[in-house]
């Protein structure tokens, strides 16, 4: 670059003499002056010619402000810059978007070793817990052998175990919860029995704890995480056990739910880094000596599928990712076929919806109205539901918990 080439571009700009510079015009220039050699530089010379209104240390500083932005050096490079100058900031972008790669897959993979070691932590516990914990009773019940096809399906979620409430509609606590599931299991037995049913699906569908997933949650809680997994599984265990003994075939499949997620930032949860998943391997340990039969066919580990022995499809999901409205066109979309009935928890609230002959059965919770709830008012009774299914007939029972 000389003083030369640096007059001409300024003929250039200025045309007729008469027109004043823009401000980049002016860059444009002080860039230029700027690739001269440091002994032939002259500020002073540059604001003179080009009529720069301020001092000549300003337009300098205006310029070495410009040249220290990469973004406003990589526009105008190509008024003011060398071949030699794009090539090295080509580079320098390069580099930075390999480190950035660089940074994301660090942060990724630091994330799946910090959730596989939680998982591996809570193993150990868990595994040592069992060991702490008393033989599952045995029952010694004459199960009636019966060649009916009738079949049930139990859905146990929405349980919050580790959620207090104490007010005017409801009472809840670890102790009550026991009791409750005691009930509907109670319950459950006896419709077993009175509609000779032969086997029974029980879904967990999730939401078995209260989590860590936000503020309002870890104030209503009075366990931490690990103890409300350990709570919940095991009132789980006793129910299945019960379930189990009194009836002829007794299935159990499960999903991920949202307040078990290992995470509390739903943005940085993964579905699989899930609590729900450890109660399956809990309950695997604990009821190994039993007729329990641990069903692993989901399609995923959040949405489940099965068939009954009258051909109906029933497919299944905790909820939180999913609309009532667009459950028949998302799940046949999904699957490429029909589906008889649905299974969900999450809303609290214990409805029937039929699409399109397509039954969706939604789940009541064991909690019933808690601290969010009442100040929504939003009043439910605690409940869980069973769906009797005889060929074609269907039987909806919300059975109460109180």
């Amino acid at each position: 670059m000389t003083k030369e080439e640096i007059i001409s571009k300024l003929s250039q700009l200025s045309a007729d003499g008469n027109k004043e510079l823009s401000r980049k015009e002016f860059i444009t220039l002080g860039m230029m002056h700027r690739q001269l050699p440091r002994s032939e530089r002259n500020w002073e010379w540059l604001a003179t010619i080009s009529g720069w209104n301020g001092t000549a240390d300003s337009y300098r500083c205006a310029v070495k402000k410009v040249a220290l932005s990469k973004k406003e050096i990589f526009d105008n490079t190509h008024e003011c810059g060398s071949s030699e100058e794009d090539t090295i900031l080509n580079k320098r972008q390069e580099l930075y978007k390999e480190r950035q790669k660089l940074r994301d897959e660090r942060t990724a993979y630091n994330r799946l070793l910090r959730s596989d070691t939680r998982v591996e932590e809570l193993k150990e516990a868990i595994i040592d817990s069992v060991k702490e914990l008393k033989a599952l009773p045995v029952f010694n019940v004459s199960v009636k052998k019966s060649k009916s096809n009738c079949e049930a399906v139990l859905m146990f979620s929405d349980w919050h175990i580790g959620q207090e409430s104490n007010n005017f509609y409801n009472v809840f606590n670890v102790e009550i919860a026991k009791k409750r599931v005691e009930k509907i299991v109670d319950s459950a037995i006896d419709y077993c029995d009175k509609f000779n049913v032969n086997t029974l699906h029980v879904l967990n569908l999730g939401d078995l704890v209260e989590g860590i997933i936000n503020t309002n949650a870890r104030i209503e809680q009075t366990q931490d995480a690990m103890s409300q997994l350990m709570i919940a599984t095991e009132i789980m265990a006793q129910a299945l056990n019960k379930l189990q003994a009194h009836v002829s075939h007794v299935t159990y499949r499960s999903v991920v739910d949202n307040h078990a997620r290992a995470v509390a930032d739903r943005h940085q949860s993964i579905a699989k880094d899930n609590f729900n998943r450890l109660t399956d391997w809990f309950l695997g340990e604990r009821m190994k000596n039993t007729k329990l039969v641990f069903m692993k066919d989901n399609l995923d580990i959040g949405l489940g599928r099965f068939s009954l022995k009258n051909g109906m499809k029933v497919s299944f999901m905790h909820g939180h990712e999913d609309s009532k409205d667009k459950m028949l066109q998302n799940l046949v979309g999904a699957t490429h076929e029909w589906t008889d009935i649905v299974c969900m928890g999450h809303l609290h609230n214990p409805a029937e919806h039929v699409y399109q002959d397509m039954r969706l059965f939604i789940n009541g919770s064991l909690c019933g109205t808690g601290p969010y709830a009442l100040s929504h008012r939003l009043y439910t009774k605690p409940s869980q539901k069973m769906i009797i299914v005889d060929a074609g007939n269907f039987v909806n029972l919300d059975i109460s918990a109180e």
